[in-house]
């Protein structure tokens, strides 16, 4: 039988924390923010969309049965692994579950009336027999790093020695961090999600101080500083978090490591949108590492200063390290 780890604290514990970003594509949804009451869609109707998505296991089966819980709504995957519910404008936090599996989850920002998708594939981390704990890990790391880790921490002694046997990897937004460690109860370790980050959680008093034998001995090799950033925070004589020597805190990287295990370079990504006249409207990311893969985002029409801004011809600039792309937009009223 699989036991969870006993112990309900989380740790803030950024070792080995690679932060990789590829190459980026970003689609520009312009969508306009109403004013003075209006309804989001425009035309007097509010925004109602649907998360749907399949869940297979790690043979490719489709998985009936499964709990999955969007928000306040709760529901099963029928005979083909499917599922879907509706929902109205906001954040959500898909978690789906069967006992014997390991548990998937996902955030979506519904922005528009439309079909998100939110696929899921289950480990089998119990068949009924063997001993062994489950470790649940909150990250915003992409797969790419999640998986090599993995790898590495269950063959290393540390994870033998304490019986550890899976890892539960709880891939959630930064913006999310604290409700889904709040409600849950149960996360063990919070992984790369940077100084700024672990110091919001610390002072919303979910963080437990690094303790046990080694720990010492690991902070001992890792520089206090990186680039002038802070690599531990200490309170009281006991630490908190841990950044390890070898991880990108936005500005460093390992390209060594990198090679070896085959993973892209980081970039890091400016997101801007301009006028005619070239004069700077919104700043949607400014000098952000970013994940590989398609990303997409949401402009609301408004400036800098949260005003509305005229209908017109606008321009949206995209930087990924050396490269540089602008695409013209049209926002309409």
């Amino acid at each position: 039988m699989v036991n969870y780890v006993d112990k309900r604290v989380l740790f803030g514990v950024a070792v080995v924390a690679l932060l990789v970003v590829g190459y980026v594509g970003y689609m520009a949804l312009n969508q306009q923010e109403p004013d003075n009451g209006e309804e989001p869609n425009g035309d007097g109707t509010p925004i109602l969309a649907t998360i749907a998505g399949k869940i297979l296991d790690d043979s490719g089966n489709p998985m009936q049965g499964v709990t999955v819980k969007i928000g306040s709504f709760t529901t099963t995957t029928d005979a083909s692994g499917a599922f879907s519910v509706e929902v109205s404008e906001g954040d959500y936090v898909v978690e789906v579950s069967k006992t014997n599996y390991s548990k998937g989850v996902k955030t979506i920002s519904v922005t528009e009336s439309t079909e998100y998708e939110a696929d899921f594939t289950l480990k089998l981390i119990s068949t009924g027999g063997g001993e062994g704990k489950v470790l649940r890990v909150i990250t915003r790391h992409g797969a790419d790093i999640m998986l090599v880790a993995e790898d590495m921490f269950l063959d290393s002694d540390y994870a033998k020695e304490h019986e550890i046997v899976n890892i539960e990897w709880l891939p959630i937004a930064d913006s999310l961090w604290i409700e889904t460690i709040s409600r849950s109860g149960d996360v063990d370790v919070a992984w790369g999600g940077g100084p700024d980050l672990f110091d919001i959680i610390l002072d919303s008093g979910l963080l437990a101080p690094l303790e046990g034998e080694g720990v010492e001995a690991i902070l001992a090799g890792i520089p206090e500083d990186i680039g002038g950033s802070e690599t531990r925070r200490i309170v009281d004589g006991e630490v908190y978090w841990a950044g390890a020597a070898i991880s990108s805190f936005g500005f460093t990287i390992n390209t060594q490591l990198l090679d070896f295990y085959d993973l892209p370079e980081p970039a890091l990504v400016d997101l801007e949108i301009f006028d005619v006249t070239g004069r700077s409207v919104r700043k949607i990311i400014d000098h952000r590492p970013t994940q590989p893969g398609r990303h997409s985002f949401a402009w609301n029409g408004r400036n800098d200063r949260g005003q509305l801004v005229a209908p017109g011809i606008y321009f949206l600039e995209l930087s990924a390290g050396s490269d540089r792309r602008i695409q013209r937009m049209v926002l309409l009223r």
